[in-house]
């Protein structure tokens, strides 16, 4: 999931960064007007630069659409 993410947005750093911690739980969307949620699996990634990036951890899942937040 990581080497995803990075494949796809990892030339929007513009300086270098540090993987700082790696977290795994859910991740709850919080669509305005959403009747109901649900939780997703999802890794949290925390970088130097104070930047959290939450991806999707189901299998299955395409890469571009793997960011959550």
């Amino acid at each position: 999931a990581l080497i995803d993410y990075l494949s796809f947005y990892g030339n929007n750093y513009k300086t270098a960064v540090e993987l700082t911690a790696v977290n795994n739980g859910y991740y709850i969307p919080m669509n305005q007007g959403s009747v109901s949620s649900y939780a997703i699996p999802a890794y949290e990634f925390v970088f130097s630069n104070n930047e959290t990036v939450y991806l999707d951890a189901r299998e299955d899942i395409e890469p571009e659409f793997r960011l959550l937040k």
